[in-house]
């Protein structure tokens, strides 16, 4: 037997100078429910034009880099909270401890009243400072494995021309209503994330909404993950180093009508 075929979505929409080819998945979810067994990636192309070789390829390359650029992090995150994993099941015996301590040593109701105060004080400041990331950190862990497996289990890549009507429909309405635009690129990405909601083309949305952030702030992991900002810092200390899924685009060639 072959193996699986697992099928995605990829559009390709307007964007200034180029279009841009948008690989609508999310590793965490798709790694999740399809990770576990050998598999085909078959992409679903809507554009307005057909591709050609050449920018399928890019695709291709595009989804693997950023998958394999995602578990990297991933691995640079654990190492980076390793100590909170360690931390958080000690402050956990702590504050049971202390607890316990409370209902056996006083007698009622100052042992409750105890017990209830310690709860609040202790928990938020040992919560805070290692509970919440440690226990987090374990999750994220759970996250990094299943995409290395689905990496693993991933046999190859195979390209199609999408066959829904209503999503080839949103896409070429998408560059009818880009090709009467002009302005700052910014302002041009809100109009058309403004207009992909109106018109539920989520994927563009979220594509317009990414576009216009990446626009704004351009991060490595170094500055995500160790902020100079105050703000920045006391943020991952509290709730960890959080990574999120990559979005996949590659450039393709221009398509804008006339």
């Amino acid at each position: 037997m072959g193996d699986a075929l697992r099928e995605i979505d990829a559009y390709v929409l307007p964007t200034v100078g180029k279009y841009s080819a948008y690989v609508n998945v999310d590793i965490d979810k798709f790694s999740k429910e399809n990770g576990k067994a050998p598999h085909k990636l078959k992409i679903n192309v809507y554009s307005p034009e057909d591709l050609d070789e050449g920018e399928l390829v890019r695709i291709g390359n595009e989804l693997e880099k950023e998958w394999g650029r995602y578990i990297v992090e991933r691995e640079q995150a654990r190492k980076f909270n390793r100590w909170l994993k360690i931390l958080a099941p000690v402050e956990i015996l702590l504050i049971s401890g202390v607890i316990a301590v409370d209902l056996t040593a006083l007698t009622p109701p100052g042992n409750y009243l105890r017990a209830v105060w310690d709860v609040f004080f202790w928990g938020l400041i040992l919560g805070l400072t290692g509970m919440i990331p440690g226990i987090r950190s374990l999750r994220y862990t759970r996250k990094e494995q299943r995409a290395k497996q689905l990496l693993e289990n991933w046999k190859g890549t195979e390209f199609a021309r999408g066959t829904d009507a209503e999503k080839t429909k949103r896409v070429e309405e998408l560059r009818e209503y880009f090709s009467k635009m002009d302005g700052r690129e910014v302002e041009i990405y809100r109009k058309l994330k403004n207009y992909s909601e109106e018109t539920r083309f989520m994927p563009a949305y979220d594509f317009y909404k990414w576009k216009i952030r990446d626009l704004k702030e351009e991060e490595s992991f170094y500055t995500k993950h160790l902020p100079a900002s105050f703000k920045g810092k006391t943020k991952n200390f509290l709730l960890g180093v959080k990574v999120e899924s990559p979005t996949i685009v590659a450039p393709v060639r221009n398509m804008d009508k006339g």
